[in-house]
């Protein structure tokens, strides 16, 4: 053991994607912490799954009677029986810096850890269906006791700082830095010009916007992730769209080799104004023009080519797509993580 302790809790389960949560718990590790990434608490049960990994990473799964995000009160209780858990599985809040980037899981900075980093990554109560006012409550509580809050969007960090949270720094998304070699290949010019919109399409997305772009001449529209709802439905139905179902990493970068132009199909609401799209940096590695709807967050984006409406997009689609390949290079994980170390030494805990 290192003698530097990390409870990583992620937002999303540990699935080997080296998207935000993933890459940073993995590069801490690199960096000599002793990392133990939590997956989202289960629940309607009891017990632990831990994993070893290797290189001084391991996942721990846990599944408690309930889990009550919407509920701080209730949700308090089921921390402290998950900590029965983290305990029972060596992780000693004394000696452990609690990284947090799961808002809900806020009571479990009551414990006297070393540390506290909250990782601000979504504007957390915009989702739908989820009420703002936990989430407030569960973000206030972190303000008040973290050391570090980073934020990932420019939106994210003022929020943080106006509310109260000592020590705000932008902490940007990224890529892994796989996805810059080998350099992107050389499009053949169109017709057809070939447009991509990769990631979940769910309620922040603008179907209606996707669907008009379609409708140009010698477009293919190209699709990978899941969706949801009428709109996505609509969408697939429509001649010239081709769904490729949810890709892993290397599929997905051989579409995107093909394609000129990457899309975010963002429709302007309060959870997409806090976002910084992860599929920008990988649009932009795969040297694509990056195109959105008129949306003022993505509009400030540097690696978002331009923001249009479909209308406008016909004088577009020539002109962009023989920009491909790009070569602006977007930052990556590792750049990412060079600041975080920096920040975390600075700070050597309570």
């Amino acid at each position: 053991m290192s003698g530097r302790s990390m409870l990583f809790a992620g937002a999303v389960p540990w699935n080997g994607l080296r998207q935000r949560h993933q890459a940073l718990a993995s590069g801490l590790a690199g960096d000599g912490w002793d990392v133990t990434y939590l997956d989202p608490l289960l629940s309607g049960g009891w017990g632990a799954r831990l994993r070893e990994l290797g290189c001084r990473l391991r996942t721990l799964s846990i599944r408690v009677p309930f889990r009550a995000a919407g509920f701080p009160g209730l949700q308090a209780v089921a921390m402290k029986l998950a900590m029965i858990h983290l305990a029972a599985n060596g992780v000693r809040p004394s000696e452990t810096r609690l990284w947090v980037g799961e808002p809900s899981l806020s009571p479990l900075s009551r414990f006297p850890w070393n540390s506290i980093v909250y990782d601000r990554c979504d504007r957390h109560g915009a989702f739908p269906g989820q009420r703002r006012l936990p989430w407030l409550v569960h973000e206030q509580r972190l303000y008040r006791r973290a050391d570090l809050v980073f934020a990932s969007s420019p939106l994210l960090a003022d929020e943080a700082a106006e509310a109260g949270a000592a020590s705000v720094h932008l902490v940007p998304n990224a890529v892994d830095a796989r996805w810059l070699f080998p350099q992107p290949p050389k499009r053949p010019a169109g017709p057809p010009f070939r447009l991509v919109s990769a990631g979940a399409h769910y309620e922040w997305t603008d179907h209606a916007w996707l669907a008009a772009l379609a409708e140009h001449p010698g477009v293919e529209l190209h699709i990978a992730g899941p969706g949801r709802g009428r709109g996505w439905k609509d969408l697939l139905a429509r001649p010239g769209v081709t769904w490729h179902g949810v890709l892993d990493h290397a599929a997905l970068r051989e579409l995107l080799d093909r394609c000129h132009i990457g899309l975010i199909p963002f429709r302007d609401d309060p959870l997409t104004a806090g976002v910084d799209p992860v599929k920008a940096y990988e649009y932009a590695a795969r040297g694509l023009a990056v195109w959105a709807p008129r949306i003022e967050s993505l509009r400030r984006h540097p690696l978002v080519t331009r923001t249009l409406t479909p209308v406008e997009a016909a004088d577009r689609l020539g002109a962009d797509a023989s920009l491909a390949p790009l070569t602006l290079r977007p930052a990556t994980w590792d750049d990412r993580l060079a600041v975080i170390c920096r920040l975390l030494k600075e700070r050597k805990g309570r």
